[in-house]
């Protein structure tokens, strides 16, 4: 199974923010990149939605359908009953003209085929002890992956997108003798999967916010478009509420508020219907799950910010009586609208106390305190991320604490190493800690012992100055210590915290100290010989009757400069 929603690998940064949010845990890392484990995944697209640097594309077939409307093909558009909630801002025939205007051979409301599918819920409801509900694309993965047992309780029949799908073909073949192409536009990603699934689906899957891009590249407003009505002979309300929570139900002719039938949104409230529900015929007869908030009007691909004024909406277009046109009498027709199921189980590994220490021990986990149980990793427990790094869906180093002791071990570990003093004082110049080669330069304990105490009572020099924070290092000289030293100070903004890096200088100073009078000692022993040879010189000379003057002259001069830069 090839995955729906892929990784931009450019884009995922390490946020972990998809594992948190994944109701499944169907992220593997790799690489410090989050990819979908897609035998794990429910296609809910809550990792599309939440992911801030947009790292999570779903795979379009937008230019395909593109292409196939230029074609020439005849193309009929199943229109989700949510469109209401997302094309809004104009009435449903600008909405209807503008996807003609597109290319669209025809156009047909989804909602035509929730009323017959509502019809087949109706009669088998009454027939069974339980049934839920298989319009969601989502809940159904939920059920065939992680629920299988629970199969024998969904409900045999095909969702609204492939019954309509059926009976457009249906339609055109025995009206027209026309084979047809569909293109279902909605709100969810798991409908693109449920139609590679199927072979009654749409031959194409697309999303809303993948219309409203195509009109905004055709510079088309719906709203621009002629808002007169176009007769429509399907005018069902309960039917086209099938988008929001109780839509099922109400279609049904079911009371929403009923003990024996529940409506539940949000995977929260689904997960805990599956997990704890015991069947009982006396108990609920009909479950209407839906992994949405809030149903349809809030999947993923709806672009739907605020699902309460979406319900609005939905009641609104119900209630309006502003319907499209329906394409054929579809009450003297017969269709098969049943199905089956997978069970498609995704078993994982259990692994030992022995085996999951072992990656314990690998963050630095030894005894029970250290699992912390942060939840930064995107695991709530640090023993499903344990699991998950043996499962190979997780890496070591997605363990936050870890890392952060790890670099601040590593970051200590060279402080101390470090050939130069340093020492970190509060505003008042009591001490936080030093590194050993302070401890050293100065005689003092460790940093544990005099931790507090203002650094003043243990050395006899200033090793802070207001004036020289952030600026040019100076140059102190211990008296005590008979060490010569070069300062430089600098503050840390945020934590109130002073910083001073001390290297001792003393060599460095003794070396020029001896190298100087070395060099003194040269040229008064070359000056002493300069004179010594020269009056050699001149009693010769005197003899010869020749000066020496100007030699001497220039000698000297040359030792004036040694002088000099000994000086």
């Amino acid at each position: 199974m090839h995955p729906l929603i892929k990784t931009a690998k450019t884009n995922c940064r390490d946020c972990c923010k998809c594992i948190r949010h994944c109701n499944v845990k169907a992220i593997c890392v790799k690489e410090g990149n989050a990819y979908i484990v897609p035998e794990r995944c429910i296609l809910d697209g809550k990792c599309v939605q939440i992911c801030p640097q947009k790292a999570k594309n779903v795979v379009s077939q937008i230019e395909e359908v593109k292409s196939l409307v230029k074609s020439g093909e005849f193309v009929v558009l199943s229109l989700a009953p949510s469109f209401p909630v997302v094309l809004s801002g104009c009435n449903p025939y600008q909405v209807y003209r503008a996807l003609k205007k597109l290319g669209f051979s025809e156009i047909e409301e989804t909602s035509i085929a929730a009323y017959y599918v509502a019809q087949i819920y109706q009669k088998i409801t009454f027939d069974s002890n339980f049934i839920i509900s298989s319009d969601c694309p989502s809940v159904v993965n939920l059920i065939e992956i992680y629920y299988p047992h629970l199969l024998q309780y969904l409900a045999p029949i095909t969702s609204p997108m492939i019954a309509h799908s059926t009976m457009l073909r249906q339609g055109f073949k025995e009206k027209y003798n026309k084979d047809i192409k569909i293109v279902f536009v909605g709100p969810c990603i798991a409908k693109i999967q449920e139609a590679e699934r199927s072979t009654e689906a749409p031959d194409y899957v697309i999303s809303f916010l993948d219309v409203i891009q195509w009109f905004k590249d055709e510079n088309m407003n719906p709203a621009d478009f002629d808002p007169s009505p176009i007769n429509s002979e399907f005018d069902d309300i309960a039917a086209r509420m099938y988008p929001i929570e109780g839509g099922l139900l109400k279609s049904v002719g079911l009371e929403h508020f009923s003990s024996k039938y529940i409506s539940a949104t949000g995977f929260s409230k689904c997960n805990d219907f599956l997990k704890r529900y015991k069947v009982d015929s006396k108990a609920v007869k009909l479950a209407e799950l839906m992994v949405c908030e809030d149903g349809c009007v809030n999947g993923p691909l709806s672009g739907n910010s605020f699902p309460p004024l979406a319900r609005k909406k939905i009641f609104e277009y119900a209630n309006s009586k502003k319907y499209l046109p329906v394409l054929f009498d579809y009450d003297n027709m017969d269709f098969d609208l049943y199905r089956t199921f997978e069970n498609r189980y995704f078993k994982t590994k259990e692994y030992t106390n022995e085996e999951i220490d072992t990656v314990y021990r690998l963050t630095g986990k030894f005894k029970k305190e250290d699992e912390l149980n942060c939840g930064a990793c995107g695991y709530d427990l640090c023993r499903d991320k344990a699991i998950a790094v043996l499962d190979g869906m997780a890496e070591i180093d997605m363990c936050i604490p870890y890392m952060k002791k790890k670099a601040e071990s590593r970051a200590e570990k060279i402080i101390d190493l470090s050939p130069n003093g340093l020492i970190e004082v509060n505003s008042n110049d009591e001490i936080i800690q030093y590194n050993n080669t302070f401890r050293s330069l100065f005689n003092l304990p460790n940093y544990t012992e005099i931790a507090g105490k203002n650094y003043k009572e243990f050395t006899d020099v200033t090793i802070f100055k207001k004036e020289k924070i952030n600026k040019a290092s100076f140059f102190e000289k211990s008296e005590k210590l008979n060490k010569q030293l070069e300062i430089v100070n600098y503050d840390l903004d945020d934590d109130n915290v002073q910083v001073a890096l001390v290297v001792d200088i003393t060599q460095k100073v003794n070396n020029k100290k001896n190298l100087d009078n070395l060099k003194k000692e040269t040229i008064d022993k070359a000056t002493d010989i300069i004179h010594k040879q020269m009056r050699v010189a001149q009693e010769i000379a005197s003899l010869l009757g020749e000066t020496t003057a100007e030699t001497k002259a220039t000698l000297l001069e040359l030792m004036n400069v040694f002088k000099k830069e000994v000086e």
